[in-house]
């Protein structure tokens, strides 16, 4: 595969009008530079893609065998399985993976962005497709592979390996409807900063929409909150709107959480109120009752996500590749 040179000091002192030794002092951080020029030759760096190599043998082979994961999280979570997969596959072809967390924060993924390039990965496999202006830039200027997964978009940075949250939660909404519910409420997680949970929002809106229903209330939950603390929320939100018969979760947690805590309080599960979710974690189908949710194909996205790169890198295809993976409605004792 075709690939430019790598941007130099040069290359940013011309462009800021200094000399190559005032650019490496700035982006080393010494106070010999002015803040304000300082400030210049950063954003210059950054828009040009500079990045500091800081693997002495990349500078001979420009390989480093290192392919950078960037997630929301993957302790024990629905991420899991994607990066599990993603393992097992590039290693099968030598490769050893770099995971940066962002936690869901699109600010704090530019800087595990901006940190991880620093290693020189030969390619980038990065959870959703919301990003900053500077991540996307860094992204493209890494002139690297790079695949987006969990999400859907016309306009990805390279290629994308996933399914549409939004028809998703159309779909599952359409399918509640059909078997009878008509009085809905939705619970999210903090919407401003988690474009999946908008996306699911709003495709459960048009659903409702499109069969002349309304929504009868929504919560979002802040980040911050655990499983069960954002349990007794909702609990205390079912509680007040009695006249619910379904409450919809775009995050799979909070879902547990409500149903858990819901269960407590003695409200019968489905016949008082359903709950579902989005994600179907290994706790969803072991809990009392089991949730109703959608299943995402972790695995299948991660393993090919992983299989584009490493075609990439073979020198197998220079073409990007769009594949969306589909879901599953898992029908359980929740609704």
């Amino acid at each position: 595969m075709a690939s430019k040179p790598p941007v130099s000091l040069k290359d940013i002192a011309e462009a800021a009008g200094v000399s190559t030794i005032t650019v490496s002092r700035a982006l080393r951080g010494l106070s010999l530079v002015t803040p304000d020029t300082r400030r210049q030759i950063t954003e210059i760096a950054h828009r040009l893609g500079y990045v500091p190599n800081q693997v002495a043998s990349s500078l001979r082979s420009r390989k480093t065998g290192l392919i950078a994961v960037v997630m929301p999280t993957v302790a024990g979570s629905i991420f899991s399985d994607t990066v599990n997969s993603i393992s097992n596959e590039l290693g099968k072809a030598g490769y050893q993976i770099i995971i940066g967390e962002s936690s869901y924060d699109i600010e704090q993924e530019q800087a595990v962005l901006e940190a991880l390039v620093q290693r020189r990965p030969d390619g980038v496999i990065i959870a959703g497709v919301n990003h900053t202006r500077t991540s996307r830039e860094l992204l493209s200027a890494m002139n690297v592979p790079v695949v987006e997964i969990w999400d859907m978009t016309e306009d990805p940075v390279d290629s994308l390996v996933g399914f549409s949250n939004r028809h998703a939660a159309y779909e599952f909404t359409l399918a509640l409807i059909d078997k009878g519910y008509r009085r809905f409420a939705i619970a999210s997680g903090p919407m401003e900063r988690l474009n999946r949970a908008q996306q699911r929002a709003e495709g459960h809106g048009e659903a409702l929409k499109f069969k002349g229903l309304r929504s009868f209330g929504s919560i979002v939950i802040p980040h911050f909150m655990g499983m069960l603390s954002s349990g007794e929320t909702l609990l205390k939100f079912v509680k007040d709107n009695p006249e619910l018969d379904c409450l919809f979760c775009t995050n799979e947690l909070i879902a547990i959480g409500a149903t858990v805590q819901c269960r407590r309080a003695g409200i019968k599960i489905p016949d008082e109120i359903a709950i579902v979710g989005f994600g179907d974690v290994e706790a969803a189908s072991i809990i009392d009752p089991p949730l109703t949710t959608i299943c995402i194909h972790g695995a299948a996205m991660g393993q090919e996500a992983a299989r584009i790169i490493r075609d990439r890198l073979a020198g197998k295809t220079e073409e990007r590749k769009i594949l969306d993976v589909g879901f599953d409605i898992a029908w359980r004792g929740t609704a």
